[in-house]
């Protein structure tokens, strides 16, 4: 039965039930396995923990103060896979759970936004070139608001769609995919999609229909509903995190400069691969169709998505994300129309680059194991000193099924261009896979915090109720709020408190002097490898 069933070919496009194999195999592997790591990761458990353990539902908060960059859903939905998961898993595990429902979600209404506007088959090749590019890999895999305004903007893209031949359906649907982009990112993610909706009527006539008005009018009255009822509920029991929040908000963007462009140009070229050159395939290819709906609708939405990322003051890979699910959009047009050369380049390619790399992590595990290579264990030794590797058997029996698996999508696959994205798609998961099998437990023993916040709570001297803070990013804040329970109030936004307790972030080289004779340093610690020193002081009697 086994060996009939090996011998059959893999029908491409992919049959439904092997994409979602193959995007479960994409979205599910790293969610349980680590600690929250800096510097995304760390602080979205901090914010969930935040709604569990100290009931900041309305306005995301961060170790006792607003986080302003985001807005709740998406820690909604981690809070309440937190709260369903909590007799058998840790918080941060189980809050990532929601970075696994969202991400199928992005996929599902991309692949439906593509059969809409193109058909099945190039539904198949818009997933796999989601799935796909390499910007999405970590942040898929993390606790961060910008996954949910992910799944809001693909709802958005499926919903202007789908208004050319259902008007109201399509007019609830992209009212909640304004409000949950708001509702996860805040005012500049509603306003990518809200653009590229008002705008695409511009460029195509298909959407110059009142049909479509009635379904923009009736977006904005969804959209406007959500948006009010929580801004509502917010202003009546957190005015003053709101009040933070909206001013953040509305000063969210800047001047775009041609240096800030040329930045995303260039990350762009890596993060959307493949997309982007089957993207520009399909529009040289169509060059002289570009008002027709394939093509317009979906350059007007990557327009507006790279609008708005150009004007991001804060220069961060992850802006990249909104750009995207235009940009896989359109690709998934171009998939069946690659010539034989070029799909079977980009084919083999990815075959070739994962399957490299897939084997230096298989080679570097069985190094850590048995010591063999010998000059290969001792840099792995070297990169996280203090390390133990552990044999287990579940990571190895996973990182098997997923390296069987690889191979029989490369060697019993159809020939077709779609081999060029799934190929490609099919190998970002391998690599994921074995890295979060394999060496999972080296990565988190050099990233987690946890070893020194417990540390630092042991250090605390008895009765230590106020601490002060200088120089703690974020992630630290948070991850010594999560695993310690210690909020500190921060030097640089309380203008010195008078704590009798002061944790700093120094450098090795910094001298305790520069913080005045007043202090006593009684503790100081650090993760492997880690520059950082974080050095615990009390004030002399």
């Amino acid at each position: 039965m086994l060996q009939k069933w090996l011998a059959r070919r893999l029908p491409l496009p992919l049959p439904p039930l092997a994409l979602v194999l193959l995007a479960l195999a994409f979205a599910l592997p790293g969610l349980l396995s680590h600690d929250p790591w800096k510097t995304d990761d760390a602080i979205g458990t901090g914010i969930v923990h935040q709604m569990l353990r100290h009931g900041q539902w309305l306005v995301p908060s961060l170790a006792g103060e607003p986080f302003v960059e985001d807005g709740p859903l998406y820690y909604w939905v981690g809070a309440g896979f937190a709260w369903l998961a909590s007799p058998v898993l840790e918080l941060h595990a189980a809050a990532r759970l929601a970075s696994a429902a969202f991400v199928l979600l992005a996929f599902a209404f991309l692949r439906l936004a593509a059969r809409e506007l193109y058909g099945r088959a190039e539904s198949e090749g818009a997933t796999l070139a989601l799935l796909g590019s390499l910007g999405l890999l970590i942040h898929a895999h993390e606790n961060i608001g910008e996954i949910g305004m992910l799944a809001a903007h693909a709802l958005s893209l499926y919903a202007v769609v789908l208004a050319r031949r259902s008007p109201l359906k399509a007019g609830a649907l992209l009212g909640a995919g304004w409000a949950a982009a708001l509702l996860c990112k805040g005012l500049g993610a509603a306003l990518i999609p809200v653009l590229g909706a008002l705008l695409v009527p511009l460029a195509c006539r298909d959407w110059r229909t009142r049909g479509y008005a009635a379904a923009i009018a009736a977006a904005t009255a969804v959209a406007a509903a959500v948006s009010l009822a929580w801004l509502w509920a917010a202003h009546a029991h957190a005015p003053a995190a709101l009040a933070q929040w909206i001013d953040y908000q509305v000063h969210a963007v800047s001047q775009p400069t041609w240096a800030a462009v040329a930045d995303y140009a260039v990350e762009l070229s890596w993060a959307a691969w493949p997309a982007w050159p089957i993207a520009l395939w399909v529009l040289w290819a169509w060059r002289r169709r570009v008002l027709e709906a394939g093509i317009a609708m979906p350059l007007v939405a990557l327009a507006s998505a790279f609008a708005f990322v150009a004007m991001t003051p804060d220069y961060r890979e992850v802006n990249l994300l909104p750009l995207l699910p235009p940009l896989a959009l359109l690709a998934g047009a171009g998939v069946p129309l690659l010539r034989r050369g070029a799909a079977n380049a980009l084919a083999w390619f990815g075959a070739m680059t994962f399957g490299f790399f897939g084997f230096l992590v298989w080679l570097g595990w069985f190094a850590m194991m048995t010591g063999v290579p010998e000059q290969i264990a001792r840099n792995f030794a070297k990169l996280e000193p203090g390390h133990q590797p552990q044999f287990q058997w579940w990571g190895f029996g996973v990182a098997a099924l997923f390296t069987l698996a690889w191979l029989f999508v490369l060697l019993r696959s159809e020939r077709s261009p779609f081999r060029s994205v799934t190929f490609w798609a099919a190998g970002v998961a391998l690599l994921w896979g074995l890295v979060m099998t394999l060496l999972i437990g080296w990565i988190d023993y050099g990233k987690t915090y946890r070893p020194v916040a417990l540390a630092l709570k042991r250090a605390l001297p008895a009765g230590a109720r106020c601490v002060e803070s200088r120089n703690l990013g974020e992630a630290q804040r948070a991850a010594f709020d999560y695993h310690a329970g210690i909020v500190t109030l921060r030097a640089e936004s309380h203008a010195r408190e008078r704590c009798p307790v002061l944790l700093v972030k120094a450098s090795p080289g910094d001298d305790d002097r520069a913080l005045g004779a007043q202090w006593r340093r009684i503790w100081e610690g650090n993760r492997p490898r880690d520059k950082e020193r974080y050095r615990l002081y009390v004030r002399r009697q």
